[in-house]
């Protein structure tokens, strides 16, 4: 009888029922709410997938604008496509190039997992995301370039570069000199009125060879032909002030007794100055010297990648019009008269400095691209077998370049010629004033 009193008011006892009800209506509101994840990352995977789209097109377009040749075209989308994506997982489908009208057509694709939405439909397990990119082109400009323009090769003549290209007959040298050469013969115009267009070229290994501007970047005479300097410290590490007795360099000759980094001990070791026969030169419109100070290139040294980036803004910086003199003088800053560039070629693995109190290679190049930048430099990158798995080395890679559309990667020699081609076509493109490209989708 007890049992059957109570039964009634359990029957009626409701003081747990609110948890129930919430614990209950959590459930859709959590679902939502993680559904909103899902959907927001896949429009965040949409826009980096549209950037590396739009940059691949622009890329194809200035390419065929420059030689009507479909084939480098579509070379230039595929390898501007894979360095602007990094080592996110996406595929671009083969660009089409119209020989009639110069109009690109990219199509990319990725696929991302979805978290939360297969709770409530479970086929939906992934999200195909497409990104569609169109350029034409206007006609091409009458009369050449519209404003100055002035290039700065860093070019990496390690001991490395002696190795195959991963081209057959191909070394890593050959390969940079056959692309740097072409390079000059597109950026360099036949008349220089009323505008210039001038490249520098600054060979980098364990130091860079200043020749004979030695004792005007040291201080003192140079021992035989160790000719070679390194960073400097201070106030004056990162800025682009010409060399005075407050900011002079260091002697490669005496400061490689201490060299740091992980080619440290090799770099201690040299017994003779290197660059041995790559040295930096100036501004220049002379095609036949420049082409025959990279033919006399070799290998040899370590990779302190922070001087050949450092030198690149030198050889720009009206700064130094003084150092290099009066004919080789960089253009004051002027974004409306004068396009001043960068290109760094490189694996990016930089392994050797000398000033700790500067940081290390790999953190000197971040600080000096960052504020050559700032400066009025538009720095192109050129990742040549760049380590994937290595996050320094790619971070270089692609975060001293200007923007996406300026980093090219390359895993052999032909790529790497493709890859210098299509910036020297970019540039002279930018450079000439009235042809432009339209992104139409």
């Amino acid at each position: 009888m007890t049992a059957l009193r109570t039964l009634p008011a359990f029957l009626k006892h409701n003081s747990g029922a609110t948890s129930v009800i919430f614990a209950l209506s959590t459930i859709p509101i959590v679902t939502t709410l993680g559904i909103s994840v899902d959907v927001a990352r896949a429009y965040s995977s949409k826009a980096s997938l549209q950037s590396a789209a739009d940059a691949a097109a622009l890329a194809a377009a200035i390419s065929f604008k420059a030689d009507k040749n479909t084939t480098n075209a579509s070379l230039a989308a595929t390898n501007t496509f894979a360095a602007a994506k990094g080592a996110w997982t996406a595929t671009l489908d083969t660009p089409l190039v119209d020989s009639a009208t110069g109009k690109v057509s990219i199509t990319a694709r990725t696929t991302q997992s979805n978290f939360f939405i297969p709770l409530i439909s479970p086929s939906k397990k992934t999200t195909n995301i497409t990104a569609v990119a169109e350029v034409t082109s206007a006609a091409p400009a009458a009369g050449g370039l519209g404003m100055n323009l002035e290039v700065a090769l860093m070019l990496d003549v390690t001991v490395s570069m002696s190795q195959n290209s991963g081209t057959p007959n191909l070394t890593k040298l050959a390969a940079m000199q056959q692309a740097a050469k072409s390079l000059i013969d597109t950026v360099v115009q036949t008349s220089q009125t009323p505008y210039k267009s001038r490249v520098a070229l600054v060979p980098f290994s364990s130091a860079v060879n200043v020749g004979t501007r030695y004792k005007s970047m040291t201080g003192s005479n140079p021992t035989s032909s160790w000719t070679s300097v390194v960073e400097r410290g201070g106030g004056y590490a990162f800025t682009e002030d010409a060399p005075s007795a407050l900011s002079y360099f260091g002697s490669f000759r005496t400061k490689k007794n201490n060299a740091l980094g992980s080619a440290g001990s090799y770099t201690q070791n040299l017994s003779s100055n290197v660059p041995a026969t790559a040295l930096v030169m100036p501004l220049s419109s002379d095609k036949t010297t420049l082409k025959n100070a990279i033919t006399a290139y070799t290998t040899a040294g370590s990779t302190a990648g922070h001087l050949g980036t450092a030198f690149s803004w030198y050889a720009l910086s009206p700064s130094w019009a003084g150092i290099w003199g009066a004919g080789n003088a960089p253009d004051p800053y002027d974004a409306k008269t004068t396009m001043k560039v960068a290109v760094l070629m490189s694996d990016f693995d930089f392994n050797t400095y000398y000033l700790s109190a500067n940081g290390n290679s790999a953190s000197q190049t971040a600080t000096l691209c960052s504020n050559m930048k700032t400066a009025g430099i538009t720095v192109y990158t050129i990742g040549f077998q760049v380590n994937s798995s290595d996050s320094v080395a790619t971070g270089l890679f692609t975060n001293c370049a200007s923007t996406a559309a300026n980093r090219l990667s390359a895993s052999n020699g032909a790529q790497m010629i493709a890859a210098f081609d299509t910036i020297a076509k970019a540039v002279v493109e930018k450079a000439s004033g009235a042809a432009t490209l339209y992104v139409s989708k």
